[in-house]
């Protein structure tokens, strides 16, 4: 549409002409717009953490939201969810948490169950399933 062209149009003239430092992140690094790589001063690429990374993220995650997440409930976190981001974890980890409370009351210890639950509110779930096809 002539709006949207607009709006890119006015976004591209602004990167082109931005005289600081800017940081733009995205989850979807392949999907970013041709038109927007040149004007880029350096691209930076993060790998999905390996599964001994992701457990301690899930640990540490856990601990800073006052939880000891169990470590048997940690592999099964990492082995179904094995391409979740650091962020996404948190996210889903923090929805998991209230919902635990909600479920089975405060100081609960969440389940693998709820996690599938509240990873369904944040998509994550779909893309496993649809991973899997």
């Amino acid at each position: 549409s002539l709006t949207q062209n607009a709006i890119v149009a006015e976004f591209l003239r602004t990167l082109e002409y931005f005289d600081g430092l800017m940081f733009m992140t995205s989850n979807r690094g392949s999907d970013i717009d041709e038109a927007i790589i040149p004007r880029c001063a350096a691209i930076i690429h993060y790998d999905v953490p390996e599964k001994s990374d992701a457990q301690k993220i899930w640990k540490i995650m856990g601990e800073n939201f006052g939880v000891n997440i169990p470590d048997e409930l940690v592999r099964s976190l990492v082995n179904t969810y094995p391409e979740l981001p650091p962020r996404d974890i948190k996210m889903l980890l923090r929805l998991t948490l209230r919902m635990s409370v909600k479920e089975q009351g405060s100081g609960s210890i969440p389940t693998l169950d709820i996690v599938r639950k509240c990873a369904m509110f944040r998509g994550i779930e779909r893309k496993r399933k649809e991973k899997a096809l």
